[in-house]
Formats: structure tokens, C-alpha cells, sequence
């Protein structure tokens, strides 16, 4: 998933919960914050004080996506989190380990992660706005992302096949004739055995919400509709907003009329650039296509002037400490990551057998 799902989804639905906007706001920029935060080690302010930073990304060019211990910190606890195949934690996974590290649209661990979020919020944690952004990420990654591992393994070896609503990468649409499948599936292959990570193999083909796309995997052949499947993620989100709503009275779950909204809208963003169908969710949302009255969402920035991070540092070379900077977003988001992390690879994993790092 991209961030016309995780910022602007994300606010729609928090606000269909009866969530506030500068609330729902937060929400949803820590919930894409977790595609895009790569900062490693510890900040020094100008009087000595020190705050560390936790990455929940890489960049693909990364080296470090290379280490397996990256990938076991990284990539399993923020975007494809290990569903032991479904099951609960007595009952035992067959085959080898790898098939507990598969991540499914759902999952008791998805469901201990979200319970674990809940308790933060009732405790009213002064982070708890920005765990929930970060839950709801993972959450619905579990949705885009399932069938896949967060590590380099050989599981993640998948042909990509044509499909009828499948929109190729650039690099396939030079190619005409009856190779393009054939072509597909080798660039596909290749990816798979040199760079076996997520859904490498597969490009962002599960990100793109308006795919009907095939892949085959291990001689089995899957079909996937990313538009029914996000739907299905953005229930998921609103079944866990909606039990800390602020009204009492919120709706059950999502109307048909809802999710006959988003599912259409999926399919009708055809960009291939993120930002570009962002702005078209943006500008429906000023147009009050939502129900929830005309909104100005604050673009998206990941850095620099009108982000977080420049909200809380500023000028990064020499940055100032103010008591200001303990109840920023930027530092809320992190301190945030650090609990979710602890959260999935000390408490919930190890119950089911799994340990990551």
C-alpha cells in the first residue's frame, strides 16, 4: 500500500469513526510515516541532550535491506507481520518455520497487536494517536502484503503473470506481441532470486489499489483483485477505530454505500504515482465527497519545511533543544515505534514460537 491509502484512506475512515480531523490527521500521517521513516542512530541537541531514532523502513537501495537482521527489525514488525499461518498460538504450524513468518490478511497476531494498541490508548499514553497510525499501517499491510515474508527467503519466489486488469511496469510496456508474459515472468523470476525480499518479485504490483493482477508460487496459481482486498483492510481499520471512538453511538462497521465508495474509487486512480492519486483523494475530500464535510487535509510531507521531523528540529545541523520538542509529533512517532517494536518481537511473536531478533 501507498500513501493514497495509509494518509488519505486512513483520515477518511478515522473520520467515518467519528474521530476529530486534527486527530485523524495524526493518525493517518504516523500511518504513513512508517513507509518513509529511515532514521537510524541518536540526535544530539546544542545542550547535550540525546534522543534516539528507530527506523521503520529502508529505502530498497538500501544495503542494509541486504541483512537479514534488518530485515528481521524492520520489515516483519512495521510491514509484513508473521500470521503463523493463521492459526492461535497452541495450535502447531505444518512444514518448517518459514510458514509461520508468512504474513495473512489476518491473524491472531494481528489481532494480539491490535488489542496491545487498545491497551496504550486507554492508558491514555501521551503516544497513543501515533501508535494507532502505526498499528493501522501494519495492519493493513497485512492485507496487501499477504503471501509474502519480510526476509529474503526463497517463499517469496513468485512468477508474475499477465492479467486482464494488470497494468505492467514501464519497463514491460516497450515490449509488444505475444512475449510480454513470457518477458514478465522472467523479469519477475530474476527479481525473485536476486533480491527474494516482500513482494519484490512482484514490483509494486499488491500497492497499486485499482490491480486485478496472477502470480503463480511453488506451481500454484493466485489471483488477486488489490481493490476488494483494500476494502476488506479499510474494515479492518474501522473495526479497531470504531471500539475507541469518541462517540458512543458509532456506527457497528462501514456501510455499504462506504465501501461501494472506496472500492470504486480504488479502481478509478489509475496513476501510477502515489502522489498523483493522493491529490485526487485530497481534492475529493475539499469537495466533501465523504460525508464529513469540505476538508483541506495538510499535504503529505515526509521531510523538510511542513513536515514533522522540521516541525520538532528545525535547523538539523545544530539542532536546539526545547521542552517543546518532548511533546512534538516527530518525537511521539518514534517513541511510538520503539513500544510497537517491543510490543510484536518481545510479547506477541515469542507466544507463537517465533523469535525475531
Amino acid at each position: 500500500m501507498q500513501k493514497d491509502f495509509h494518509y488519505a484512506v486512513t483520515y477518511i475512515v478515522a473520520r467515518w469513526a467519528d474521530f476529530s480531523h486534527k486527530k485523524a490527521q495524526i493518525i493517518a500521517y504516523a500511518s504513513q510515516l512508517v513507509d518513509d521513516n529511515c532514521d537510524y542512530g541518536t540526535l544530539e541537541f546544542d545542550n547535550g541532550a540525546m534522543c534516539s531514532q528507530i527506523p521503520s523502513s529502508h529505502k530498497m537501495h538500501d544495503y542494509r535491506n541486504f541483512r537479514t537482521l534488518e530485515q528481521y527489525k524492520v520489515w516483519m514488525p512495521f510491514h509484513f507481520l508473521p500470521g503463523n499461518d493463521g492459526l492461535n498460538f497452541k495450535q502447531d504450524v505444518p512444514g518448517s518455520f518459514i510458514n509461520k513468518l508468512i504474513t495473512t490478511s489476518t491473524s491472531h497476531t494481528a489481532n494480539e497487536m491490535v488489542d496491545y494498541c487498545l491497551v496504550n490508548w486507554k492508558a491514555k499514553s501521551p503516544d497513543r494517536l501515533h501508535r494507532l497510525g502505526i498499528t493501522l499501517h501494519t495492519l493493513s499491510d497485512c492485507w496487501a502484503h499477504q503471501g509474502f515474508v519480510g526476509i529474503n527467503h526463497e517463499v517469496n519466489d513468485v512468477i508474475l503473470m499477465d492479467g486482464s486488469e494488470f497494468t505492467k511496469p514501464s519497463l514491460f510496456n516497450v515490449i509488444k506481441g505475444g512475449l510480454i508474459d513470457t518477458i514478465g515472468a522472467l523479469i519477475s523470476k530474476f527479481m525473485s532470486n536476486a533480491f527474494p525480499l516482500g513482494h519484490a518479485s512482484t514490483f509494486d504490483v499488491p500497492d497499486l489499489p485499482y490491480l486485478k493482477w496472477k502470480y503463480i508460487n511453488d506451481g500454484a496459481q493466485f489471483v488477486r483483485e488489490n481493490y476488494n482486498d483494500y476494502v476488506s483492510a479499510a474494515e479492518a481499520m474501522y473495526g479497531v477505530l470504531k471500539q475507541i471512538s469518541p462517540n458512543l453511538s458509532c456506527k457497528p462497521s462501514l456501510s455499504d454505500e462506504q465501501k461501494d465508495l472506496l472500492k470504486q474509487l480504488f479502481i478509478s486512480f489509475k496513476q501510477r504515482n502515489s502522489y498523483d492519486r493522493l491529490n485526487g483523494w485530497m481534492k475529493l475530500l475539499v469537495d466533501d465527497a465523504f460525508d464529513i464535510g469540505s476538508v483541506h487535509l495538510r499535504p503529505y510531507k515526509k521531510e523538510g519545511l511542513g513536515s514533522w521531523r522540521h516541525d520538532a528540529l528545525g535547523n538539523e545541523e545544530n539542532p536546539r533543544f526545547t521542552p517543546e520538542f518532548l511533546k512534538s509529533n516527530w518525537k511521539l512517532f518514534h517513541d511510538a515505534l520503539f513500544a510497537q517494536k517491543y510490543t510484536i518481537t518481545r510479547l506477541i511473536l515469542p507466544k507463537y514460537g517465533i523469535c525475531a531478533a
